[in-house]
């Protein structure tokens, strides 16, 4: 009366004819079948809505002065409370990355600036630095490694130190 999936854990069809995984409490499976479906992840507008806030910022930089001021940095945490961490931290992860087919690095730099800057403020920021420490970790270390403009506040990110030490000089 036990059944093997040839692609996954010994299942049994219960009473009802369900198929339950044997292998797993029941507590578990129930507490699976009772949860409430995902909710689909945030918006394309609001996505759309960060990026194109933090790409007219990045890409937009006067002269040979790459890294933004301070007042640039304060007016962009402005336009940007709206926004969740989430979505934020995937619009800078696209700016980092090399998926809108520009190889400056000036762009990257002043993504990474931001990053450093929000990380600063409070607990929303931090977030936003953590999270894009976490999808974006092989992006930040190329950026340490091979980008010699971006060397320094790239490792200054990827760098684990408690919260509370954190200081980045502009």
């Amino acid at each position: 009366d036990r059944l093997l999936c040839a692609t996954g854990p010994p299942v049994k069809p219960t009473a009802s004819g369900k198929i339950r995984d044997i292998e797993r409490p029941l507590w578990a499976q129930w507490a699976q079948e009772a949860a409430p479906p995902r909710k689909p992840w945030r918006s394309a507008p609001e996505l759309a809505a960060a990026s194109g806030v933090v790409t007219e910022f990045c890409e937009r930089h006067p002269g040979l002065c790459a890294e933004p001021t301070a007042g640039e940095l304060q007016a962009l945490l402005g336009a940007c409370r709206t926004f969740t961490a989430s979505v934020l931290s995937r619009a800078l992860c696209e700016q980092l990355s090399w998926s809108g087919g520009s190889e400056e690095w000036q762009p990257k730099l002043r993504a990474l600036c931001v990053i450093q800057h929000f990380a600063c403020q409070d607990g929303w920021g931090q977030d936003i630095e953590r999270k894009v420490v976490r999808r974006a970790a092989t992006l930040l270390e190329h950026l340490a490694q091979e980008v010699p403009q971006c060397r320094e506040r790239a490792l200054t990110i990827l760098e684990p130190r408690p919260l509370s030490v954190r200081t980045y000089a502009l």
